[in-house]
């Protein structure tokens, strides 16, 4: 400890020195995951795409069949389970 400090200051010192770069890496973490969401979203879901071209439209067949397949397994599990 630092001649003369006391307990507390040097406390608090070292959890402001150390807390400082875990807010600011969270907080560009945060802003990163934003962006990648957006960018990632607009791909899985064509948004922003005319409906006049193929595979545009947000409810296509695969679309459908991915969430008829996700809701019937959803089921299989719910029936098993009781």
């Amino acid at each position: 400890m630092a001649l003369g400090a006391q307990p507390g200051s040097v406390h608090r010192l070292i959890l402001r020195q150390g807390l400082r770069p875990v807010l600011a890496g969270l907080a560009a973490g945060l802003l990163a995951w934003l962006v990648a969401m957006r960018a990632l979203a607009s791909l899985l879901y064509l948004r922003g795409r005319p409906a006049d071209i193929p595979g545009g439209r947000r409810d296509s067949a695969v679309d459908i069949g991915a969430r008829k397949r996700a809701n019937m397994a959803a089921w299989q599990m719910l029936h098993a389970a009781s």
